[in-house]
């Protein structure tokens, strides 16, 4: 039987894999999508085809990782405060997937399949800067929690140390 991580290694991992994922969405916003002007067509489909596979291992592991991490805070941390926080957390997340699966993902097909239009590559930057803000903000939450996550001396004010 595989032993389930208390809740700090759970909140460390979630912490570890946002901040993770805040750095390859903005390395992809500020390096990636401005050179796909440079592409000719053929080397954009290409490029898009090898492109989405590394994306898809890269990123996919990651959110998977957030997400249950996320989720498994949401139902184990008992203390009031601390839960409103990780529930805006897990709202956060909610977001980003489906931004990501509704116009992120859609937006890389079809740059996969017509070539660099106007429409999906502006469709695809604007997505991700909401994907990177809304990254930033739930890092933001997540620091914040790092304190309470880890007061030992006020165990009695948080209760799910206990």
């Amino acid at each position: 039987m595989v032993k389930l991580p208390g809740v700090q290694s759970t909140f460390l991992i979630h912490l570890i894999c946002s901040y993770i994922l805040l750095g390859l969405v903005l390395g992809i916003q500020i390096l990636n999508y401005p050179m796909y002007h440079l592409l000719s067509a053929p080397a954009m489909n290409q490029y898009q085809q090898h492109y989405l596979i590394r994306e898809f291992l890269l990123l996919l592991p990651f959110m998977i990782i957030e997400l249950v991490t996320g989720f498994r805070l949401a139902f184990k941390v008992n203390n009031f405060n601390m839960h409103s926080s990780i529930r805006a957390d897990l709202s956060i997340i909610l977001s980003i997937w489906i931004i990501t699966l509704v116009f992120a993902l859609p937006s890389h097909l079809s740059l996969l399949h017509n070539g660099l239009s106007s429409l999906s590559y502006r469709t695809l930057v604007f997505t991700n800067i909401f994907r990177v803000l809304a990254w930033t903000v739930k890092c933001w939450f997540v620091t914040k929690m790092i304190r309470p996550m880890f007061a030992y001396d006020n165990a009695y004010e948080y209760e799910f140390l206990k």
